[in-house]
Protein backbone atom coordinates (compact mmCIF):
# COMPACT_ATOMS: atom_id res chain seq x y z
CA UNK A 1 0.00 0.00 0.00
CA UNK A 2 1.57 3.66 -1.09
CA UNK A 3 1.41 6.81 1.31
CA UNK A 4 -1.01 8.08 -0.96
CA UNK A 5 -3.57 5.12 -0.24
CA UNK A 6 -3.12 5.19 3.36
CA UNK A 7 -3.40 9.10 3.23
CA UNK A 8 -6.55 8.76 1.22
CA UNK A 9 -7.95 6.10 4.04
CA UNK A 10 -6.88 8.35 6.52
CA UNK A 11 -8.78 11.24 5.31
CA UNK A 12 -11.88 9.23 4.73
CA UNK A 13 -11.79 7.73 8.35
CA UNK A 14 -11.78 11.04 9.71
CA UNK A 15 -14.10 12.41 7.63
CA UNK A 16 -16.71 10.07 8.20
CA UNK A 17 -15.61 9.91 12.31
CA UNK A 18 -16.64 13.61 12.58
CA UNK A 19 -20.09 12.91 10.54
CA UNK A 20 -20.63 10.54 13.06
CA UNK A 21 -19.15 12.36 16.02
CA UNK A 22 -21.38 15.10 14.88
CA UNK A 23 -24.85 12.96 14.68
CA UNK A 24 -24.07 11.59 18.15
CA UNK A 25 -23.54 15.07 19.79
CA UNK A 26 -27.30 16.36 18.19
CA UNK A 27 -28.32 13.07 19.72
CA UNK A 28 -26.91 13.39 22.70
CA UNK A 29 -28.41 17.32 22.82
CA UNK A 30 -32.11 15.64 22.39
CA UNK A 31 -32.06 13.12 24.80
CA UNK A 32 -30.98 15.52 27.24
CA UNK A 33 -33.76 17.92 26.19
CA UNK A 34 -36.29 15.47 26.21
CA UNK A 35 -35.39 13.95 29.35
CA UNK A 36 -35.40 17.99 30.94
CA UNK A 37 -31.62 18.15 32.01
CA UNK A 38 -31.36 21.59 30.66
CA UNK A 39 -28.50 22.59 32.43
CA UNK A 40 -26.58 19.51 30.88
CA UNK A 41 -28.15 20.02 28.23
CA UNK A 42 -27.10 24.23 27.57
CA UNK A 43 -23.44 23.12 29.15
CA UNK A 44 -23.09 20.76 26.39
CA UNK A 45 -24.81 23.43 23.20
CA UNK A 46 -22.30 25.99 24.71
CA UNK A 47 -19.47 23.58 23.77
CA UNK A 48 -20.70 22.57 20.89
CA UNK A 49 -21.57 26.14 19.74
CA UNK A 50 -17.99 27.60 20.37
CA UNK A 51 -16.83 24.27 18.53
CA UNK A 52 -19.14 25.51 15.56
CA UNK A 53 -17.59 29.04 15.77
CA UNK A 54 -14.39 27.16 15.56
CA UNK A 55 -15.26 25.03 12.21
CA UNK A 56 -16.69 28.02 10.22
CA UNK A 57 -13.41 29.68 10.46
CA UNK A 58 -11.32 26.66 9.63
CA UNK A 59 -14.01 25.82 6.79
CA UNK A 60 -13.88 29.40 5.49
CA UNK A 61 -10.03 29.54 5.46
CA UNK A 62 -10.12 32.12 8.25
CA UNK A 63 -6.97 32.78 10.24
CA UNK A 64 -6.12 35.71 12.40
CA UNK A 65 -4.29 36.75 9.28
CA UNK A 66 -7.48 37.40 7.43
CA UNK A 67 -10.14 37.56 10.04
CA UNK A 68 -12.21 40.03 8.45
CA UNK A 69 -12.39 37.77 5.13
CA UNK A 70 -15.29 36.11 7.63
CA UNK A 71 -18.63 37.41 7.07
CA UNK A 72 -20.27 38.97 9.52
CA UNK A 73 -23.68 38.06 8.89
CA UNK A 74 -22.55 34.34 9.35
CA UNK A 75 -20.73 35.22 12.59
CA UNK A 76 -23.52 36.82 14.07
CA UNK A 77 -25.91 34.23 13.71
CA UNK A 78 -23.31 31.96 15.83
CA UNK A 79 -22.52 34.21 18.27
CA UNK A 80 -26.28 34.66 18.78
CA UNK A 81 -27.11 30.88 19.06
CA UNK A 82 -23.67 31.01 21.21
CA UNK A 83 -24.97 34.04 23.90
CA UNK A 84 -28.39 32.61 24.02
CA UNK A 85 -27.05 29.12 25.33
CA UNK A 86 -24.34 30.67 27.52
CA UNK A 87 -27.20 32.73 29.34
CA UNK A 88 -29.60 30.01 29.91
CA UNK A 89 -26.86 28.19 31.47
CA UNK A 90 -25.85 30.86 33.53
CA UNK A 91 -30.08 31.62 34.58
CA UNK A 92 -30.18 27.61 35.35
CA UNK A 93 -27.21 27.05 37.05
CA UNK A 94 -28.90 29.32 39.87
CA UNK A 95 -31.45 26.96 40.11
CA UNK A 96 -30.47 25.06 43.26
CA UNK A 97 -33.34 23.00 43.10
CA UNK A 98 -32.81 21.98 39.16
CA UNK A 99 -29.06 21.46 39.68
CA UNK A 100 -29.93 18.60 42.47
CA UNK A 101 -32.57 17.31 40.15
CA UNK A 102 -30.34 16.61 37.43
CA UNK A 103 -27.68 15.39 39.55
CA UNK A 104 -25.33 18.42 38.27
CA UNK A 105 -22.07 20.01 40.64
CA UNK A 106 -21.31 23.54 38.91
CA UNK A 107 -17.58 23.52 38.74
CA UNK A 108 -16.13 27.46 38.58
CA UNK A 109 -13.82 26.54 36.52
CA UNK A 110 -16.54 25.96 33.72
CA UNK A 111 -18.63 29.10 34.39
CA UNK A 112 -15.18 31.05 34.21
CA UNK A 113 -14.01 29.25 30.91
CA UNK A 114 -17.52 30.23 30.04
CA UNK A 115 -17.24 33.71 30.38
CA UNK A 116 -13.61 33.71 28.66
CA UNK A 117 -14.94 32.30 25.52
CA UNK A 118 -18.23 34.64 26.02
CA UNK A 119 -15.31 37.46 25.93
CA UNK A 120 -13.23 36.32 23.38
CA UNK A 121 -16.99 36.00 20.91
CA UNK A 122 -17.69 38.79 21.61
CA UNK A 123 -14.47 40.79 20.78
CA UNK A 124 -14.42 38.89 17.73
CA UNK A 125 -18.10 39.92 16.65
CA UNK A 126 -17.01 43.46 17.56
CA UNK A 127 -13.90 43.22 15.11
CA UNK A 128 -15.99 41.86 12.42
CA UNK A 129 -18.53 44.68 12.91
CA UNK A 130 -15.81 47.48 13.28
CA UNK A 131 -13.43 45.90 11.05
CA UNK A 132 -11.15 46.77 13.76
CA UNK A 133 -8.51 44.08 14.67
CA UNK A 134 -6.82 46.09 17.29
CA UNK A 135 -9.67 44.91 19.34
CA UNK A 136 -9.22 42.93 22.85
CA UNK A 137 -11.01 42.74 25.82
CA UNK A 138 -8.26 41.17 27.42
CA UNK A 139 -5.45 44.34 26.90
CA UNK A 140 -8.14 46.57 28.27
CA UNK A 141 -6.25 49.18 30.60
CA UNK A 142 -3.28 47.55 29.86
CA UNK A 143 0.07 48.79 28.53
CA UNK A 144 1.62 46.67 25.92
CA UNK A 145 4.66 46.26 23.50
CA UNK A 146 2.63 46.60 20.90
CA UNK A 147 2.35 42.83 20.34
CA UNK A 148 -0.01 41.42 17.32
CA UNK A 149 -3.58 40.89 18.37
CA UNK A 150 -4.84 36.84 17.29
CA UNK A 151 -8.17 36.68 18.39
CA UNK A 152 -8.99 33.40 16.46
CA UNK A 153 -6.17 31.93 18.49
CA UNK A 154 -7.28 33.27 21.70
CA UNK A 155 -10.71 32.31 21.02
CA UNK A 156 -9.60 28.38 20.41
CA UNK A 157 -7.35 28.31 23.54
CA UNK A 158 -10.49 29.33 25.62
CA UNK A 159 -12.68 27.37 23.73
CA UNK A 160 -9.89 24.44 24.15
CA UNK A 161 -10.22 25.14 28.22
CA UNK A 162 -14.22 25.38 27.84
CA UNK A 163 -14.08 21.93 26.39
CA UNK A 164 -11.52 20.65 29.74
CA UNK A 165 -13.47 22.06 31.96
CA UNK A 166 -16.92 20.64 30.78
CA UNK A 167 -15.51 17.25 30.70
CA UNK A 168 -14.05 17.75 34.82
CA UNK A 169 -17.63 19.04 35.97
CA UNK A 170 -19.44 16.04 34.03
CA UNK A 171 -16.78 13.83 35.37
CA UNK A 172 -17.62 15.41 38.80
CA UNK A 173 -21.42 15.31 38.57
CA UNK A 174 -21.86 11.43 37.72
Amino acid sequence: MQFNEVSDLADKFFTDFAVITEQRKKEDLKELKKSDQLVRYHAMSIVNRAQDIQKAFNNAGVTDDNVLDFDVNQYAELYKLLTEDIDKFMELSKDQERLKKERVKIVPVFTDSIQRVKTSATDLMEILRTKDTTISSDMKGKVTTGGRNVPLKNFDKRVSALVNSYNTMIGLSR
